[in-house]
């Protein structure tokens, strides 16, 4: 297992904490980062050298691929093709994850009126796995399945990848015993060992075009997508207007009852609990025997209520 050590921790906060402040701000000069520097609870109290903010910046150009420019005409620092940043979905969940931290931190006393949803264990891997991704070596894992304590397995695995889906990190691997590719919920992981084996990971292998089909974490190999239409009825159409269920999602008719939005996705299980879970003000329209699945899935929730 690897952990990092106070003072790596420490550095990481600081050079994050210096690519949070000068993206948020969009162009700031350093006599402004080290107001806000002095301000914050890593400074410890301690003045920002140039010479340190310096060695940071190179830090987080290098830790991070971005390029903290300065204009000179103004004095501004600014993250050059900031745009880029914000298209990447790892680097700014690193960032919007590091400013809620850094706010709880530097905010003790609104601390008792913030509740954070509890997020399941399965961090402690992360370092491990993406030690083992980065030197292409296979992970010795043992799994829990389905939190069952007494069912756990031994399983040897390529690591192709990581994805956070609903607030849980899984590992993609290649498993042998468990004929090819699978998400392992690193929170069901008791334990993980890289090995000396040398994986053979494919060297286009991109971890979103895998799941471009999918809903969530589910990939049945062999499924495609389909076209999906569902009526959503009242408020609810907003909801999901504010907050797309899949990036295809496209809006095909509204009206002051309900709304119409079209998917190209692959049905899957978590795909079908996501719309069963808005009860009765989604409606599956197309395919017809994707209708008929969840009609079927009514039908015995409404039977168990009468009964």
């Amino acid at each position: 297992m690897n952990i990092l050590t106070n003072n790596t921790a420490t550095l990481l906060r600081r050079y994050l904490w210096l690519l949070e402040t000068i993206y948020s701000a969009g162009r700031i000069t350093l006599d402004e980062i080290r107001r806000r520097w002095l301000r914050n609870e890593w400074s410890g109290g301690e003045e920002l050298p140039r010479k340190t903010f310096e060695n940071h910046r190179k830090a987080v150009e290098t830790l991070f691929d971005v390029n903290i420019a300065c204009d000179r005409r103004t004095n501004e620092y600014f993250i050059e093709y900031g745009d880029d940043l914000e298209r990447d979905d790892l680097r700014r969940w690193l960032l919007e994850t590091f400013a809620v931290n850094d706010l709880l931190v530097n905010s003790k006393r609104l601390r008792r009126r913030i509740a954070l949803e509890p997020i399941p264990s399965g961090y402690t891997y992360l370092t491990t796995v993406l030690r083992a991704m980065e030197e292409n070596r296979c992970l010795e894992i043992i799994y829990r399945h389905t939190y069952d304590e007494k069912r756990e397995k031994r399983y040897e695995v390529e690591p192709y990848g990581l994805k956070a889906f609903r607030r849980r990190w899984y590992l993609i691997a290649e498993s042998v015993e468990m004929g090819g590719i699978y998400a392992f919920a690193l929170d069901r992981v008791v334990d993980i060992t890289p090995t000396a084996k040398e994986a053979e990971i494919p060297l286009d292998f991109d971890c979103a075009e895998f799941y471009v089909d999918a809903f969530g974490i589910i990939r049945i190999p062999g499924q495609s997508a389909e076209r999906i239409e569902i009526r959503v009825y009242g408020k609810q159409a907003n909801y999901v207007r504010a907050l797309p269920l899949h990036p295809t999602q496209r809006e095909m008719e509204r009206t002051a009852e309900y709304s119409v939005f079209e998917y190209r996705l692959a049905p899957t299980y978590d795909f079908r609990m996501e719309l069963l879970s808005h009860g009765a003000d989604v409606e599956v329209l197309q395919p017809a025997w994707f209708r008929e699945e969840v009609k079927k899935i009514v039908d015995e929730m409404s039977k168990r209520y009468d009964g």
